[in-house]
């Protein structure tokens, strides 16, 4: 049995059922997924179950197989395993993936052992990149879909979505910038990227209509000023998992460095796309993010 361990957001969310789901078809065995962290204290609310998952939840004892022996280090060596992580990935052939019980993710990028682990493993991490989960990309894409689509509010939008030459564009704001940690760690796109990549785009799409999603809309609104039509996506029925469902309708995406928009560029299905992305994933230079932005998506500088 493959478990992953569903934390963080929505985004996070995805990657992380996705890769789960992978490892389970390669090995042919039973996968489930784990929501015990949404059932303590988290910022980040569970949303799995507002889609067509078809993984069952592990049960408590379930998980428990898999962690109860194992022990997470402290001391001296929790610090030297923290401080020294970035050379992990130069080490990583000297594991025996074979006989872990619980996996951790160790660096960002792509691990080419991944699919070395054992057919009965607990999986730790983010996993973002869509190498992970590239054999089950199909059946990925039918879950990953909303069970309920009929809000006012969202039928009003899809269709306005898409009857036009629709562009999404995606401001991550929020806990991005009010806290010091995380805009250190990841940034957002200077407003150079985004008027960068209207242009870009309006090359090659004829009366585009560029439909802004955001979680600080209002700022938005006042810093932001194109000479093509806009729409706000915001109506106060509109839940975040519906705004990412009409991100994905849209014919084209310009998206942030956050794993929202990349999941709803990714699940667009329109065959002549284009999707913008960040240059630069992460301001912190150590994290390597090679791998993160999908083959053919535009990479444009965003710092």
């Amino acid at each position: 049995m493959i478990i992953v361990k569903s934390h963080g957001g929505l985004g996070n969310q995805f990657f992380q059922y996705a890769a789960g789901k992978a490892l389970a078809d390669f090995h042919h065995t039973e996968f489930k997924y784990e929501i015990s962290q949404f059932e303590r204290y988290s910022p980040s609310e569970y949303c799995l179950d507002k889609f067509l998952v078809t993984a069952p939840v592990a049960t408590k004892e379930e998980v428990s197989e898999f962690t109860k022996n194992v022990k997470e280090p402290a001391g001296l060596k929790k610090i030297f395993i923290e401080r020294f992580n970035f050379l992990f990935p130069y080490f990583n052939f000297l594991l025996s993936y074979k006989r872990m019980k619980v996996y951790h993710e160790r660096f960002f990028h792509y691990n080419k052992r991944f699919f070395d682990l054992s057919q009965d493993v607990y999986l730790v991490g983010y996993f973002q990149s869509e190498r992970y989960f590239d054999r089950v990309k199909d059946e990925i894409r039918k879950e990953f879909v909303l069970k309920d689509q009929g809000g006012a509010a969202f039928n009003f939008f899809a269709n306005k979505i898409k009857s036009s030459n629709s562009i999404s564009i995606h401001f991550r704001r929020g806990d991005y910038v009010t806290y010091s940690g995380l805009n250190k760690i990841f940034g957002v796109p200077s407003m150079k990227y985004y008027y960068d990549a209207v242009n870009e785009l309006s090359i090659k799409v004829k009366n585009p209509v560029i439909y802004v999603f955001s979680n600080d809309i209002e700022w938005v609104k006042q810093n932001f000023d194109i000479r093509f039509p806009v729409v706000y996506v915001t109506d106060p029925s509109l839940t975040f998992y519906e705004e990412m469902s009409l991100m994905s309708f849209c014919h084209h995406n310009i998206i942030a460095n956050s794993s929202f928009s990349w999941w709803a560029a990714w699940l667009n299905n329109n065959p002549d796309k284009i999707i913008i992305a960040p240059k630069k994933w992460f301001r912190w230079w150590k994290i390597n993010t090679r791998d993160i932005v999908p083959h053919g998506w535009v990479k444009i500088p965003n710092l």
